[in-house]
């Protein structure tokens, strides 16, 4: 089989704002699980922490 991801994201209005519970899973092709793992732990939480807050306000805005 070939390599996959899956994200699962959920939004939730809170009384601060929104609550956003964003979950991935990576599966690799065989062999190549260091490569994914690499690049996760490497910058997957800065990209998100880049991406996110803009999302964030968006969503909120469009929510009203």
């Amino acid at each position: 089989p070939g390599a996959t991801a899956r994200a699962l994201a959920s939004l939730e209005r809170t009384d601060a704002g929104t609550s956003i519970r964003w979950t991935y899973t990576f599966h690799a092709k065989r062999g190549r699980g260091w490569i994914v793992a690499a690049i996760v732990r490497l910058f997957w939480a800065r990209y998100m922490s880049r991406v996110l807050p803009p999302i964030a306000r968006a969503v909120e805005s469009a929510a009203g």
